[in-house]
């Protein structure tokens, strides 16, 4: 519903078209919304890293979204999300448990998941609107 709504903004409301800007919404829309592996974060990083060079103000709401996003995968279940990455070193990271397994002693890991997964939805939609209203106001291309 997000990408449709950006396609119709697109084609009915901007005029000067900045595809760099469309790219990021793009990005943010698709991890703020789905269960993604930590690995997916290289695709949306180099972006990032360019909008907070070009938009300095908008470089520590990027930096909390992303420490938020590199947060969420350790919480799934899946042991290849957390633990199982360290597996490469040495196999004794196998015995250790799983970030899951250690935070259901303390609190439902769902539901962590799902605050942390609804900060990071609001959040990402805070800085698409961000960047398109600068990008209105500004009328260059990032």
């Amino acid at each position: 519903m997000g990408i449709t709504a950006l396609f119709f903004y697109a084609l009915l409301m901007d005029k000067n078209i900045n595809l760099f800007n469309y790219w990021i919404a793009l990005f943010l829309i698709i991890f703020s919304f789905s269960h993604f592996h930590i690995q997916w974060l290289g695709w949306i990083a180099p972006f990032l890293v360019i909008l907070s060079v070009k938009k300095p103000k908008l470089a520590i709401t990027i930096f909390v979204l992303s420490c938020l996003a590199f947060l969420i995968p350790p919480l799934y279940e899946d042991r290849s999300m957390s633990v199982g990455l360290l597996r490469v070193y040495s196999t004794l990271f196998d015995l250790l448990p799983t970030p899951f397994i250690a935070i259901q002693r303390i609190y439902d890991p769902y539901n962590l998941q799902g605050i942390f997964h609804s900060i990071l939805a609001g959040g990402s939609l805070v800085l698409i609107l961000n960047l398109f209203k600068g990008a209105k106001g500004e009328n260059s291309k990032v």
